[in-house]
């Protein structure tokens, strides 16, 4: 017969509409633990502890980051979670990072509480808040509707108290059992590199019960139950469903969103690891290996690994491919830089981590750069900026076409707008095509062809040593008579 168990709860929604601030309010709601001293540890989830009709309560809350990069970790929140808190400012209402949480919530078939933040601001406006959900057709209760919601403040605490009675009011209605058919205990959330204590992974329970002496399998990692710990650092000895836990002593990076089985003994999870085959390193490397740039990446976390890794790889620059030549969790070493540098301007990419004595040597010597960053958008700006790079480079060092500007015909500085005459050098012009202008060896603008004329007929391309041309061009830049210009390859039609 299957038990219930307390609920696991994901906090989604848009950024900026107060996600962060709402999890540490609930958190705070655990008086008992915060009075005994404790200090909560950031393991990527934790515990409320409240009464709910006058009797103790528990649930699990998951940490989920906000930004966009990180969705894929919310998408394995939502599958964990059982109940789902949709979290809408009352300042901005229903916005489109909300829509997408709702789909992923409705796609995940899981009950749902709205929640409004910011109540307290001046710019707050529940009820029109609540309208821009009711455009988006989901019914609130007192509105025609069942779906339940409430409004909170994250400064001021005022309905968080609400939140917690209908979170575990929302507990009751659906009844939660340890129902896991794959004969599975749990699923890791996290997992990171102490210095000091090695590998560790986070574990939230989903039946059965954690104890010491016992043994875990996570893909091909395994772990002894020897050292557990909560989301306050302290030690247990045994650990429940629905409970975070820390398992320290694995014997590799344990993979995140994949399933904890238990076992008896060492030997029964070392033959089951030995079965797992090692994930597959997959690349975009393409024909054009002077249009990739080669990564090494490293992040503190496994989650963190695992969201730069799809934050840089979504990058959209017109034919240039990241390639992941290594990723891994801790700090930066030697032999990453050695590998970068290997790459033929590879570069190392570290997240919330840092480089050893000896990488920051061998990278001084080597006039190589240490790129690290402790939020997402810095990385993001970083990784457009030297892909726009890496692809600026390329075109010019790949020219179409080269001529000469014999004559200005009309030009129309504020519109950047140019007609011009030229006689190409050699290659060809095509109309759309992006151009430079180049002035004693020096890029002075960058063009785009908006038509071509040759003997007063439109043309879509022209070609041919010394073939005289005219061509409307806007952009930036300045070009004038005895300019050189050189037509820039179509990085998308020549891409393998």
């Amino acid at each position: 017969m299957a038990h219930t168990r307390p609920p696991i709860i994901t906090v989604v929604g848009h950024i900026d509409h107060g996600k962060s601030k709402l999890q540490h309010a609930l958190r705070n709601m655990d008086i008992q633990a915060a009075e005994a001293g404790n200090i909560t540890q950031h393991i990527g989830a934790y515990e409320l502890n409240a009464q709910y009709e006058g009797m103790p309560r528990r649930a699990t809350i998951i940490d989920t980051p906000g930004h966009e990069a990180f969705s894929h970790i919310r998408k394995h929140g939502l599958e964990i979670a059982d109940i789902a808190l949709l979290v809408i400012s009352s300042e901005e209402g229903w916005k489109e990072q909300t829509k997408e949480a709702h789909r992923l919530i409705e796609k995940a078939n899981l009950p749902y509480i709205v929640v409004f933040t910011k109540i307290d601001t001046d710019r707050a406006n529940i009820e029109r808040a609540k309208q821009s959900v009711l455009q988006n057709n989901i019914l609130l209760e007192g509105l025609g509707g069942s779906v339940p919601w409430t409004a909170v403040s994250s400064v001021t605490n005022e309905g968080i108290a609400d939140l917690v009675e209908l979170i575990f009011l929302t507990t009751d209605v659906y009844e939660i059992i340890e129902d896991r058919k794959d004969g599975s205990v749990g699923i890791l959330i996290e997992a990171d590199i102490d210095p000091k204590i090695g590998i560790a992974g986070t574990v939230i329970v989903l039946q059965d019960t954690l104890e010491t002496n016992k043994y875990v399998r996570i893909g091909g990692s395994i772990a002894p139950l020897r050292i557990m710990k909560d989301d306050w650092g302290n030690t247990k000895t045994s650990v429940t469903p629905s409970t975070p836990v820390r398992i320290i002593g694995f014997d590799s990076i344990p993979p995140i969103g994949e399933p904890v089985f238990l076992y008896e003994t060492k030997k029964e999870a070392l033959e089951d690891a030995k079965k797992i085959q090692p994930a597959q390193s997959h690349n975009n490397e393409t024909g054009h290996k002077d249009r990739n740039i080669h990564l090494v990446l490293r992040s503190d976390t496994a989650s963190g690994l695992s969201s730069i890794e799809h934050a840089i790889t979504g990058v959209a620059v017109e034919g240039i491919s990241f390639i992941i030549v290594k990723k891994e969790v801790g700090n930066i070493t030697e032999e990453d830089m050695r590998l970068a540098l290997a790459q033929d301007g590879g570069q190392v990419v570290g997240f919330h981590t840092s480089a050893d004595q000896r990488a920051k040597q061998f990278a001084e010597r080597n006039g190589m750069t240490v790129n690290i960053f402790s939020t997402i958008y810095e990385l993001i700006d970083w990784a457009t900026a030297t892909s726009q790079e890496k692809k600026e480079v390329y075109e010019e060092a790949n020219p179409t076409g080269s001529a000469t500007v014999i004559r200005i015909f009309e030009e129309q500085p504020a519109q950047s707008i140019y007609i011009i005459g030229a006689q190409i050098i050699k290659g060809r012009f095509t109309v759309n095509q992006n151009i430079i202008t180049r002035r004693n060896g020096n890029a002075v603008g960058r063009f785009t062809i908006e038509s071509i004329e040759q003997r007063n007929a439109a043309q879509e391309e022209v070609s041919g040593e010394k073939t005289q041309f005219a061509m409307r061009i806007k952009g930036n830049g300045s070009i004038i008579a005895q300019d050189t210009i050189f037509a820039l390859p179509n990085m998308m039609k020549n891409s393998v």
